[in-house]
């Protein structure tokens, strides 16, 4: 019997935290922040950040949107399936979508808070107020890398799941139609 996925059991089917800490995407977005350093120094990362996140999580939604309309009832249940080492792959595509719209959701409000200079020179020295702002749009523009990498995760898995999911009815159709198979004679 398949439950209701629950927060626990989407972090689960995501790969909880050594799922992040391996994730390619992660580390690529690393990389990509540390080479533009130069967009962390000047917050150009932020203003972009605005104007394409929207977009993003509007596609990462709709993408999983567009995949449950264009699937059918066998194909829903053969996602629905899962083993007691794995969650099935409906909560596993689910859990990837998920984690993309809350990531780029974090994203973009760093983006409008951090194209606000979210720290004044209130209370502390200049110095430390620099420091601050710097290391916090290093911060945001790591995100804003990881948010856009995560919408290349999201199409893979779906594609991924998807065909292999396919695959594995139509296997079970041409073996069946191999074996004279009929829904009546069975």
């Amino acid at each position: 019997m398949n439950k209701k996925p629950t927060k626990i059991s989407l972090y689960k089917a995501y790969g909880g935290l050594s799922g992040l800490l391996k994730s390619p995407y992660l580390w690529w977005a690393a990389i990509l922040a540390s080479v533009s350093v130069n967009m962390a120094c000047t917050g150009t990362w932020a203003d972009l950040g605005t104007v394409i996140l929207p977009a993003l999580i509007g596609f990462s939604i709709a993408s999983y949107a567009i995949m449950f309309s264009m699937i059918d009832g066998k194909m829903r249940e053969a996602l629905s399936i899962s083993s007691d080492d794995n969650p099935a792959p409906m909560t596993q595509i689910f859990a990837v979508v998920t984690w993309a719209v809350c990531i780029q959701t974090i994203s973009l409000i760093a983006s409008v808070i951090y194209s606000q200079k979210a720290i004044p020179n209130l209370f502390l020295n200049n110095t430390t107020v620099t420091t601050i702002n710097s290391l916090g749009s290093l911060a945001g523009l790591w995100l804003f890398f990881y948010s856009l990498l995560l919408v290349i995760a999201v199409v893979r898995y779906l594609f991924d799941t998807l065909s292999s999911v396919t695959k594995g009815i139509d296997d079970a159709y041409k073996q069946a139609s191999e074996d004279n198979y009929t829904p009546e004679s069975g």
